[in-house]
């Protein structure tokens, strides 16, 4: 399909090695709490529930069954063994990755699979307590094995990707066209039936317990509203692939495309793509792109789409773009972070951070600390927030509640609870649930952007309600 490859370890030592890279690249940001998502934490709190209770709960709906019982297990190991465990799969992932290259004849395996690891989005789920890694590490090995012909294992190790997360589910459209590329044609109908039915078995009796938890209710997803299209495009864009990786991505892929080279069945490189290779990765392009457009809310949503994409470049562009891709993935976690001034944890713009415009919105661009390096600060950031919080909160006198909206996953965990003395702490708040604790006599407070999602849920305004700014508490 390609080029002759660099020399490169064999086999078993070429998983070894991209595995031990990866792993190790993750070891020093897998503390600082869970991750800067409130998701991470309420991942946590759902291990914690299992754990000492035997009972599921989901960390959210629609459940990560095989997550979230696993993490039970690994719960009383804090941030390293939850936020090790995702590093851990992303890192087989990536091995599993430079497997499938090297039996597609891909070029540059060792190269390809270390800078899909270094995308910005794959980086940051590897480091944190959510199911993005989880999902993304077995959907690599079902796809290492269905280019290997092997439909059960394929179908096994896509039931565990979707007993980590639904949307995986989506990953058998790619998995199918892929098996029927490596198995002989008699044989194609009856090695996909296997495929499917072992994947959608397993992963059917991994969310057993979260139907006779919650009954069907469980099969619903949260609504946050549309964002604007500013943050879509960021997302997909920068926030997916890095900076550097975006600016050169799309220099070689307009370069190429000038020059009439177009992504096709045929590489220019070397060859024929097998056309059902190029249909996976287009199909699962496709399947996960209109997933993610249907509430664009998360880069990691789009993890499935980058080990596709890299394949399709990797028959596609010569040699040197190819590597030139992948040496600006391999940069874009530590240089040029796009970010949002005035958000938590957002430093003001100052030296090193140039300022512009992208529909309409304020972004500034910095040169250092990337992406990996800001959620490190940023996650450090928030817990020094909650922890003075909390401290401020203990001096209130009287009873009080304290409204935390994302904040309130990580004081939960923190408490093991909402209680904290005589304070008590909520999500959200009603109209009614506010007027019933004047009466009495509880003061309200709420923590750092609490107001705007108070005004968002319940189209209640915290001020205008009497709350105050626990932040203003002196």
């Amino acid at each position: 399909m390609n080029l002759r490859p660099l020399r490169e370890p064999e086999g078993p030592w070429l998983f070894a090695l991209v595995t031990l890279i990866v792993l190790l690249s993750r070891l020093p940001f897998l503390g600082a709490g869970y991750g800067a998502d409130p998701d991470a934490w309420r991942a946590a709190w759902a291990a914690r529930v299992i754990a000492l209770t035997g009972q599921y709960e989901a960390s959210r709906f629609p459940g990560y069954p095989l997550q979230e019982f696993v993490s039970a297990w690994l719960w009383r190991g804090g941030p390293i063994a939850l936020n090790g465990a995702s590093a851990l799969l992303c890192a087989i992932g990536a091995g599993c990755f430079a497997l499938t290259l090297r039996t597609l004849r891909v070029r540059d395996a060792l190269l390809a699979s270390l800078a899909l690891a270094s995308a910005p989005a794959v980086f940051l789920a590897s480091v944190t307590a959510m199911d993005y890694a989880w999902a993304l590490g077995f959907d690599l090995a079902a796809l290492y094995c269905a280019v290997r012909g092997r439909a059960f294992a394929a179908g096994s190790l896509a039931g565990l990707a979707i007993a980590s997360r639904m949307p995986s589910v989506g990953w058998l459209v790619p998995l199918a066209l892929a098996l029927a590329h490596a198995v002989p044609r008699g044989a194609r109908r009856r090695s996909i039936a296997v495929l499917l039915i072992t994947a959608v078995g397993a992963g059917a009796v991994a969310f057993l317990p979260v139907l006779f938890t919650y009954g069907p209710r469980f099969l619903r997803f949260y609504e946050y509203g549309y964002p604007a299209a500013a943050l879509v495009l960021k997302n997909a864009t920068a926030d997916l692939w890095g900076v550097p990786g975006v600016l050169v991505l799309t220099l070689v892929v307009v370069f190429h495309a000038a020059r009439g080279e177009r992504p096709s069945l045929e590489s220019a490189a070397s060859g024929p793509m097998p056309p059902l290779i190029f249909a996976a990765c287009a199909s699962g392009i496709a399947i996960y792109a209109a997933i993610y457009l249907r509430l664009p809310i998360k880069a990691a949503y789009l993890l499935p789409v980058v080990p596709m994409v890299m394949i399709v470049l990797g028959g596609w562009l010569s040699r040197r773009a190819f590597a030139a891709v992948c040496l600006a993935l391999l940069l874009s976690p530590w240089f040029l972070k796009l970010s949002q001034p005035g958000m938590f944890g957002e430093p003001p713009s100052g030296r090193g951070t140039v300022a512009m415009r992208v529909f309409g919105r304020s972004v500034a661009l910095r040169l250092v600390p990337g992406p990996v390096l800001a959620d490190r600060e940023r996650r450090e950031q928030g817990m020094r927030y909650v922890e003075r919080s909390l401290e401020r909160a203990r001096a209130l006198d009287g009873r009080a509640v304290v409204i935390a909206y994302d904040w309130l996953p990580q004081v939960r965990v923190r408490l093991g609870g909402k209680l904290d003395g005589r304070v008590e702490y909520a999500y959200v708040a009603t109209a009614e649930e506010l007027r019933a604790w004047a009466r009495q006599g509880i003061r309200v407070r709420y923590l750092a952007g609490a107001d705007w999602g108070n005004a968002r849920v319940n189209g209640v305004d915290l001020g205008r309600a009497g709350a105050r700014s626990l932040d203003a508490t002196r």
